[in-house]
């Protein structure tokens, strides 16, 4: 189905009652909303947390639940697979207060770990859960294996992280069954999906697109692949295809965008180009402006932006 006939499916209505037309330039920010300094403190937040979620990925993530919350998409958030909590982190600050989070692993029962892809502690993850979101009673746990999850368990899912098993059977079951639990508009980010250490989640998603037709890649980049219906691709694009409002979450500096086919879908890769690093003072210049605006401002801006010229100068930034 198309956005404009599932408008009133797993959509909620806008501030005056009508549903927003997107994220266009004078847009109303949602009350729920991860504000691009949010998406900064949430990657310090989780900086000292064991895990292998990039400041990239928690930026991505941030920008499609903006996009989301724009277009009133609504529905629960769901991961398969949570190592020591870091990634949930990210995906509890997203959730509405009429939205779960759940959150599925095998945790202690590693002789259940095929693929031996990540060993996990429930004790460790809940203590970095309930450190950073004390009180909160949306969240579920599963347990088990995703094989065992039922589609009522996941259902009514506006965006599912699939991080579990990662050879081709355990990661294409369970893209399997996150394309049954979307709601529409809803976004599936597979992790290591062109990573050359799991080649067998590669392969699972490729077979995933072909038996799927109607999902599309929409984003790759930061160890991600974001996928969609590709009815829903144009209500994500038109954030995509304007610098000036992805860059409101996905700094400039290291992060490189291009657009390049992938199974006949314009797709947009995010990368760090060699010559730049994500931890050289450039970036933590953009990160610095990311999370406090006024800074390219008024005579703050003027500052800034000699602080910067010198920088360039002096060979710190280029």
């Amino acid at each position: 189905m198309s956005p404009a006939e599932t408008k009133a499916v797993g959509r909620t209505t806008g501030r005056n009652g009508d549903v927003p037309a997107g994220p266009a330039a004078g847009r109303p920010r949602s009350d729920s909303e991860i504000p691009p300094a949010e998406a900064v403190r949430l990657v310090r937040r989780t900086r000292r947390i064991d895990g292998w979620l990039s400041p990239g990925a928690i930026y991505l993530f941030a920008l499609i639940d903006s996009i989301q919350k724009q277009q009133s998409i609504a529905g629960n958030v769901f991961e398969i697979g949570v190592h020591h909590g870091k990634s949930a982190l990210v995906l509890a600050a997203m959730t509405r207060p009429s939205e779960t989070l759940g959150d599925c692993d095998i945790f202690g029962s590693q002789g259940l770990n095929e693929s031996r892809s990540g060993r996990v502690d429930r004790d460790i993850f809940m203590g970095h859960f309930n450190d950073a979101f004390p009180g909160y009673s949306r969240l579920r746990i599963y347990e088990k294996l995703s094989t065992g999850l039922t589609p009522e368990e996941v259902s009514g899912c506006r965006f599912l992280h699939v991080d579990g098993g990662h050879s081709t059977a355990e990661a294409l079951a369970d893209l399997e069954l996150c394309a049954r639990c979307l709601v529409p508009g809803g976004i599936i980010a597979l992790d290591d999906a062109f990573n050359s250490s799991w080649p067998g989640v590669t392969e699972a998603v490729f077979e995933f697109l072909r038996r799927h037709s109607n999902m599309v890649p929409l984003v790759v980049g930061f160890n991600k692949m974001l996928l969609v219906d590709a009815s829903w691709r144009e209500s994500y694009s038109r954030v995509f295809d304007v610098p000036s409002e992805y860059r409101r979450y996905v700094p400039r500096r290291p992060y490189s965008m291009k657009v390049v086919e992938l199974v006949k879908c314009p797709t947009y890769v995010f990368y760090v180009h060699s010559s730049r690093s994500e931890k050289s003072v450039s970036t933590w210049l953009h990160r610095l402006k990311l999370a406090h605006p006024s800074l390219g401002t008024g005579p703050v801006g003027a500052l800034w932006r000699g602080f910067r010229g010198v920088s360039r100068i002096v060979g710190l930034t280029k």
